[in-house]
């Protein structure tokens, strides 16, 4: 990692910035120096500086134990795994509902995904439904939003186009603070209010998925769990024969 936050400023700093700023040990040996940590723009934690190497810069990395979405996969802490001890029953009635309601969720997900495409929303309930997100106890209706997000990168391809012109200018990926480390954390620990970062990133070189050095943006995200509650949103007609095309022709979602 080449850029970190200065703890008491708030200022991106490169680490040759960083090093500059807080100043190195001596070559005195026991001088006694130990720098203070930078912290890192994603998951907020400290990062430390490395010395570079004639094979690598001088660069930041995290402390042990901790998880930050540079460091792993989007969405693995939460998406590797099916539930240990999940309701079937409770699960089919969580799809059931999600069925009834969707003109709901796909409003709430285009709040949070720019030029959401019908494509993508009914690609999110396959995920869903092969990793059996569906089933985890606890799991709301409410909640569903907010989990759809993690399960997949949203790039310009998959959005919608206009004139033939993707709508989406960047790459888009979800995660939650760094202490989240399950779906099901995010009910059972909801007093603790979660944050849902929106990472915004360039479009990647060639086939690859975009990485750290790719990110213009990490905002935080508004969480609504009475969307359910609100007036119907009327949606675009292409959207609504889409997805009502899928449901019609998937009998066991």
């Amino acid at each position: 990692m080449r850029f970190g936050l200065d703890a008491s400023s708030r200022r991106k700093l490169s680490a040759e910035e960083f090093r500059k700023t807080t100043g190195s040990k001596t070559t005195a040996l026991g001088d006694g120096f130990k720098a203070q940590d930078a912290i890192c723009e994603v998951c907020q934690k400290g990062i430390y500086l490395v010395g570079g190497s004639p094979d690598r810069v001088l660069h930041f990395r995290h402390r042990a134990g901790g998880f930050c979405p540079t460091k792993f996969p989007a969405g693995k802490p939460y998406l590797e795994l099916t539930p240990t001890d999940g309701d079937p029953s409770s699960g089919a009635s969580l799809r059931e509902a999600v069925r009834r309601n969707w003109q709901a969720h796909f409003a709430e997900l285009s709040k949070l995904v720019p030029f959401l495409s019908p494509e993508e929303f009914v690609g999110l309930l396959k995920i869903a439904s092969e990793r059996r997100v569906w089933d985890y106890r606890g799991f709301r209706e409410s909640d569903v939003p907010y989990v759809l997000v993690l399960l997949a990168d949203f790039p310009p391809s998959t959005g919608t186009r206009r004139h033939g012109q993707f709508e989406r200018q960047l790459w888009f990926r979800f995660w939650y603070d760094s202490d989240l480390r399950s779906i099901d954390h995010l009910w059972i620990r909801r007093r603790e209010s979660p944050v849902l970062h929106r990472g915004s990133f360039a479009l990647p070189r060639g086939s690859r998925r975009p990485r750290y050095q790719d990110l213009r943006g990490n905002n935080p995200m508004p969480v609504s769990y009475e969307f359910l509650e609100l007036p119907a949103r009327k949606l675009p007609s292409f959207v609504s024969t889409y997805v009502d095309q899928w449901f019609s022709k998937s009998h066991n979602f």
